[in-house]
């Protein structure tokens, strides 16, 4: 176990990361597939997202996984003196409320209730996942409304 604290490199990271982040990517990176799967077999059969065969407590650990990771793909050079909270408000089976924060160039993420006079973002868990994946415009959402 403590080899998977040992340091870790990834050429998409901007913060530092462990071994064990590493494969955190690896099963968060699964999902991101199965919308390929589903567009192939659409024609002769329909499968269901990801998050409906999925338990409500695998749902949200891996939001929270996703969500941990968020600050390593943080640019502070990109983001200047960008100051900013962000509250993802995800209703339903395996939702919850993770807050991402960016100040002095730094950013961190934690699970629950962030600063309440930020502007929240919500929807609902398998929404938030397609957009991340891209199967979902946020600008023109299909017959599915976005935000609830």
């Amino acid at each position: 176990m403590e080899d998977l604290k040992r340091p870790a490199w990834n050429a998409g990271l901007r913060g530092d990361a462990t071994i064990a982040d590493l494969f955190r990517m690896g099963f968060l990176h699964l999902p991101v597939h199965l919308p390929g799967h589903r567009r192939a077999v659409r024609r002769s059969r329909k499968l269901p997202h990801w998050m409906e065969l999925a338990s409500t407590a695998e749902v949200h650990e891996a939001l929270s996984q996703a969500f941990a990771l968020m600050p390593m793909f943080y640019w502070p050079e990109k983001g200047g003196d960008l100051r900013a909270t962000y509250l993802f408000d995800l209703e339903g089976d395996g939702g919850g409320q993770w807050w991402v924060a960016i100040d002095n160039g730094e950013c961190t993420s934690g699970e629950g209730l962030a600063n309440p006079d930020r502007l929240p973002l919500r929807t609902r868990p398998a929404y938030w996942m397609d957009l991340q994946t891209k199967q979902l415009n946020p600008l023109w959402p299909s017959s599915a409304a976005v935000c609830v």
